[in-house]
């Protein structure tokens, strides 16, 4: 890695530092690449009791070389280790620490791009117990680099803050916040190039999302400055910084509260609204933004959004309306993905291409939607009804996990409302009961089952035991038979498995996670049953 890197020479070193656009810039393949994602796979493979040791052996010294691409590989082989062997890391994350930040200090700015990586690297894979534990060390290194005179080193200390904020509370992050806001501002005003000003827009959203009513006091400052990005002109080249600033409005507006930023609402929705109404191409993500950016609004302002609904909601619709772009390969063909392109196994052993940006716009509508139905409750009135008719046939939309899920918890939502209001009927309800039953029975994905099991359980609980029919009771009964009678043969054929010999203990590891799903399935599976008849006992 790092005698790779040395060979580059000095006119490719210039044109990193000098690059307008670092996204243009394929860097996830190279022959550095090539041996940190090698350094992954093994780490994961081999876990941190077998790979640490080794890794350690050389990294301390790399990290002291007079070569500065020698420097550079050390810390990005720390970042490429973390992930498989963060159970044995943190034990030791201390030492680590101590490697990492004087490598802050180092004369070669892709070493300074290299330490933010490591540490962000860190954040991410040690969530939680990193921050907590090096929040000052953390800290200490990052928000000086944002005033690195690279360019490429400022935006990568800025991006590393997002991975920090991910797993920090509050309170912990308070007595930083001057510090960190001040910077990213100065970025935002003062740097010539757009993707640093687009990067300190995302981190000044993970902020104030991660520093919720603390951050209520640079409300005043950064709200202007949010307004005037999103007034310049839209063209190609604005289209980013545009998504930046918007989504940055909708997670302040929810950080600081209605009363606060009810001021600003009215002159940003109605810039929002003239953006919305603007051409867009396959390849913009606007579209997709201003949806997640409504939903935050509407989370931020709560039942004051209901009068944008009908400017929302027909956008919104035809997003989780889409039909996947699919393509069968053939047995014959050879399996690779394209650009664009995910390539999924089915239970029949056939492969089929799937485009996603398709997945991922329709993914992005129903989390607006579950935002705004959740939010507005009865308020969501006429759109009660076709959300419903979303929700329900997408239990079944095998292409995207997070669909399913959302949809399941759409359910029970929607039939609150709709059963408060009167827009559902108790004949509706019984039908609406009775296709999630039938979602149940077929069912192979233990962590689905769980999920359509609590969506049946939740909605069920809105109208009460003794509205629910005799013959919906009996189909739940089947269904839940059905179910326990395969997750026991599935259980019964993995101890099976294990006993044949020691080729399964590879395997044993991803069995107790699906065992771990399965119980927590049986524990909502219980709460169904216990709820339709409370002497039912599950053990």
């Amino acid at each position: 890695m790092g005698e790779v890197i040395e060979e580059e020479g000095n006119a490719t070193q210039v044109a990193w530092e000098e690059c307008e656009d670092p996204s243009a810039i394929d860097e996830d393949f190279g022959y550095p690449q090539v041996f940190e994602g090698t350094l992954d796979r093994a780490a994961v493979a081999l876990g941190g009791r077998a790979l640490l040791p080794v890794a350690f052996r050389d990294i301390p010294a790399m990290l002291q070389s007079p070569e500065w691409g020698v420097r550079h590989a050390g810390l990005m082989a720390i970042a490429a280790v973390a992930e498989g062997t963060y159970q044995v890391l943190e034990l030791e994350v201390g030492k680590v620490v101590e490697l990492v930040v004087p490598m802050f200090a180092d004369p070669h700015p892709r070493v300074r791009f290299a330490a933010c990586q490591c540490i962000g690297q860190l954040c991410t894979d040690m969530q939680e117990i990193f921050q907590q534990k090096y929040t000052k060390e953390i800290l200490s290194c990052l928000i000086p680099a944002m005033d690195a005179p690279e360019a490429r080193v400022h935006c990568h200390a800025a991006k590393a803050i997002i991975n920090f904020c991910c797993g920090v509370e509050a309170d912990e992050l308070a007595p930083y916040l001057d510090d960190i806001v001040n910077r990213l501002l100065r970025l935002l005003g003062s740097s010539p190039r757009r993707y640093v000003q687009e990067q300190a827009l995302t981190t000044l959203a993970m902020v104030a999302d991660a520093s919720a009513d603390k951050f209520q006091v640079y409300y005043p400052s950064i709200m202007p400055l949010l307004m005037q990005a999103l007034r310049s002109p839209a063209t190609p080249e604005t289209r980013v910084l545009h998504c930046k600033a918007m989504e940055c409005a909708g997670l302040i507006g929810i950080a600081v509260g209605r009363e606060t930023f009810q001021h600003d609402a009215t002159e940003l929705i109605k810039v929002l609204l003239q953006l919305q109404e603007q051409p867009s191409t396959d390849d913009d993500n606007t579209p997709m933004y201003l949806q997640q950016t409504w939903s935050k609004i509407c989370q931020a302002l709560g039942d004051g959004f209901e009068p944008y609904l009908q400017y929302v909601m027909p956008p919104l619709f035809k997003s989780a309306n889409v039909k996947p772009d699919i393509n069968v390969i053939d047995d014959n063909d050879e399996v690779a993905t394209r650009d664009g392109f995910d390539v999924l196994d089915l239970d029949d052993g056939q492969h089929v291409e799937i485009r996603t940006s398709v997945l991922e716009e329709k993914s992005t509508a129903f989390d607006a939607l579950l935002a705004h139905a959740s939010t507005l409750g009865a308020k969501f009135g006429e759109y009660i009804r076709p959300t419903l008719e979303l929700a329900l046939p997408n239990l079944k939309f095998y292409f995207s996990e997070n669909v399913r899920e959302v949809s399941a918890l759409l359910i029970p939502t929607l039939v609150l409302s709709g059963n408060a209001t009167g827009v559902i009927s108790p004949e509706e309800l019984n039908a609406i009961f009775l296709q999630v039953t039938r979602a149940i029975q077929p069912e192979g994905d233990a962590g689905f089952l769980g999920s359509l099991c609590k969506c049946l359980a939740d909605s069920l609980l809105v109208v009460g035991r003794q509205a629910i029919v005799a013959p919906l009771v009996n189909e739940i009964s089947v269904a839940c038979k059905a179910q326990l009678s395969a997750l026991a043969s599935r259980r019964d054929m993995r101890v099976r498995r294990l006993k044949r010999g020691p080729e399964w203990e590879e395997d044993k590891e991803d069995m107790l996670l699906l065992q771990e799903l399965e119980d927590a399935a049986l524990d909502e599976m219980g709460r169904l049953l216990t709820f339709l008849d409370p002497s039912h006992q599950v053990s």
